[in-house]
């Protein structure tokens, strides 16, 4: 009994390099979204507040930081999206894994 899946070298080598990427990309992604968080930390302990109630001073100290928590929200919108794709890279090399396992399964069975 042969069994033969669609599945090249060329596809194999592809989904590797896609994961590769993927983690460059979700690497990248934290370290700025962790820098991100620093600067804002950073603006909050040197931003000068002065509302009379804690409503007035978030508003304040928002408004104060604003480019960083702006930044910080573009940083953690990019992690999510390449986690997102991290994750797919993964779940695509596990399925090509997984392919590969069953061929070798059915390879011993079969003969």
């Amino acid at each position: 009994m042969t069994v033969t899946l669609p599945l090249t070298i060329a596809e194999i080598k592809e989904a590797e390099a896609q994961l590769a990427r993927a983690k460059k990309v979700l690497s990248e992604a934290t370290i700025i979204q962790t820098s991100c968080k620093r600067d804002l930390d950073s603006a909050k302990s040197v931003a000068t507040i002065t509302g009379k109630n804690p409503e007035e001073r978030e508003k304040e100290m928002r408004f104060q930081c604003h480019r960083e928590i702006l930044s910080l929200q573009r940083a953690e919108n990019e992690y999510h999206t390449a986690r997102v794709a991290h994750e797919q890279a993964e779940l695509h090399w596990d399925s090509i894994r997984y392919q590969l396992r069953l061929l070798e399964v059915m390879k011993g069975v079969g003969g």
